[in-house]
């Protein structure tokens, strides 16, 4: 915070007069009003004050796959562990796509993206096809992931929860996150 006080005017207290004084001259040093003769003073002053504020915000962009992540932890942690196990796997095709997106984007070949992607069904890693296609494209074989066979096992619940309506108990579920989260933390969305 800064303040600046201006004295506006230096007038004799008496008949109003200008004094052509400093306004802080000391009682005894004052010369008389030309007019009266008095040493009292009125003076106006006005104040200026600068406040300068400063803010800062921090903010965190949280991949999409990982706020599925996230909810499929909340409805595991809620006894919902069939959903758990969709959503887990819904994080997980996001992050490949995102994946596969970005591959072609740092690839020689960005133009091709659209006609290629139009030749897959979904981007579920555990299907072979897809999964061969990702690892062409990025060089990258996830199916050398320690967590690949938990992956696959999950990749099987999920199909069989989701068409067949099979029951999903909570080790499973537990599991499942566990694939799903190491998967998604490989192709870089945690």
């Amino acid at each position: 915070m800064n303040t600046t006080v201006k004295v506006d005017s230096n007038r004799c207290s008496q008949c109003g007069t200008e004094i052509a004084e400093s306004a802080s001259s000391a009682l005894d040093e004052r010369m008389p009003c030309p007019k009266c003769g008095s040493t009292s003073r009125q003076l106006s002053l006005s104040a200026h004050t600068t406040i300068t504020m400063t803010a800062s915000a921090d903010a965190r962009v949280i991949p999409y796959p990982t706020i599925l992540l996230g909810e499929a932890r909340d409805l595991y942690s809620a006894g919902k562990y069939g959903i758990s196990v969709l959503v887990a796997h819904m994080a997980c095709e996001v992050a490949a796509e995102r994946a596969i997106a970005r591959a072609f984007a740092q690839s020689t070949f960005p133009h091709m993206a659209d006609p290629m992607l139009k030749f897959l069904n979904g981007y579920n890693l555990a299907n072979e096809r897809i999964r061969a296609f990702y690892t062409a494209l990025t060089n990258d074989d996830v199916a050398g992931l320690a967590e690949w066979h938990a992956f696959k096992a999950s990749a099987e619940r999920r199909n069989r929860a989701a068409h067949a309506g099979k029951i999903v108990h909570q080790q499973e579920a537990k599991e499942t996150l566990n694939a799903t989260t190491a998967l998604v933390a490989h192709l870089g969305f945690v």
